[in-house]
């Protein structure tokens, strides 16, 4: 059984082996994939200027989440240690 960090990194191969992108693509394992880092990567790819409207932006989360009520969330690194 694959780890989340493993099915992260096989993720870009597919798409590197697709000949889908043309740059490197970020991904934010373990440690790195805490809050701060999260919101951050997402702000920054999202409202990039070099993003344009018929521009694909994809999200791939390999993880944790939950639900509370009717909101679904994804649980980052230090989810239970906020401080981290």
């Amino acid at each position: 059984m694959e780890t989340p960090s493993e099915n992260a990194y096989e993720f870009v191969r597919e798409l590197e082996r697709l000949a889908f992108v043309d740059h490197i693509i970020p991904v934010l394992t373990n440690r790195k994939a805490n809050k701060r880092a999260i919101l951050d990567q997402l702000k920054g790819t999202f409202l990039s200027p070099k993003v344009g409207v018929d521009d694909m932006v994809i999200f791939y989360f390999s993880g944790h989440g939950m639900t509370m009520g009717d909101h679904i969330g994804i649980c980052p690194y230090n989810y239970f240690n906020p401080a981290e």
